[in-house]
This record gives structure tokens, C-alpha cells and sequence, in this order.
């Protein structure tokens, strides 16, 4: 995990550059689990959205410090913290980036505190193209 003072150095950088444009139907997956990580890729790359992965809230920083997705999908697994961290992280980092959580199930009551803390969604697994879809849609 990146140091406070690396942060805000990434966070001043912000603000003496141009915004980044939007990567139009580019989805970046952060997910702690290699195999849930592929498989979301995989449906991402089969909706027609190119994917970039990062396993962890530093690679989804460095990843979102050089490019700009139109949406990140966010485990509540990463870094082993529930997610809500990395949650936290992002919204300081790229507080317009709609972010989704994944949960493991639709009981998972990280959900809500989720929401609280600016996800604009939940997904709870199994979950196909057309829940993604859907929550893509309303934006």
C-alpha cells in the first residue's frame, strides 16, 4: 500500500495537470482473487469494454494515475480490509469514477456502508452480463 505522503504527492499531481479524458467502454477489475478477477474480465471483454485488472487498492492507484476508466469494478475482498479502504482510496483519488462493488452475496452488510461511502452500486455473485448491463445503463 502506498505511504500517506506518496498519496498526496499522486493527489497534488491532480490538480497541476489537465483532467484525464474518460476511456470510453473501459472497465478497470480490481479484485484480491485471480480466478473471480479473469472470469470478470472475461465478461467485461465479452460485453464489447476492453478491461485493465489489478489485484489490489496500490495497482488500482498506479492504474488509475495513468488512465482513466469509465468504470471500476471494486471486490469487497481486496486487500483482505473489505474493500471499503480501497473504497475510500479511489473516491479520494477519482471522486467522479462511478465505482461497483462486489459482494460474494446479497447479505453482505459492507453493501450499504458502501453506498454510504460513494459506490453508485452493488453486485453480489453469481451475477451475468445483463446485472452489469443494467447498473451500466443508469449512468
Amino acid at each position: 500500500m502506498p505511504s500517506v505522503a506518496a498519496l498526496q504527492e499522486r493527489v497534488r499531481g491532480w490538480f497541476r495537470r489537465e483532467p484525464k479524458a474518460v476511456a470510453p467502454r473501459q472497465v478497470l477489475v480490481a479484485e484480491a482473487d485471480e480466478k473471480q478477477r479473469r472470469a470478470l474480465v472475461r465478461m467485461v471483454q465479452r460485453m464489447g469494454y476492453s478491461a485493465l485488472e489489478a489485484s489490489g487498492s496500490a495497482e488500482t492507484l498506479k492504474l488509475l494515475d495513468d488512465q482513466f476508466p469509465e468504470w471500476l469494478l471494486l471486490g469487497f475482498d481486496v486487500d483482505g480490509d473489505g474493500g471499503l479502504e480501497a473504497l475510500d482510496q479511489v473516491r479520494s483519488f477519482a471522486p467522479e469514477l462511478p465505482v461497483i462493488m462486489i459482494a460474494r452475496d446479497y447479505h453482505d452488510v459492507r453493501t450499504v456502508e458502501a453506498l454510504r461511502r460513494g459506490a453508485v452500486a452493488y453486485l453480489a455473485r453469481p451475477f451475468g452480463p445483463d446485472d452489469l448491463r443494467e447498473v451500466f445503463g443508469r449512468r
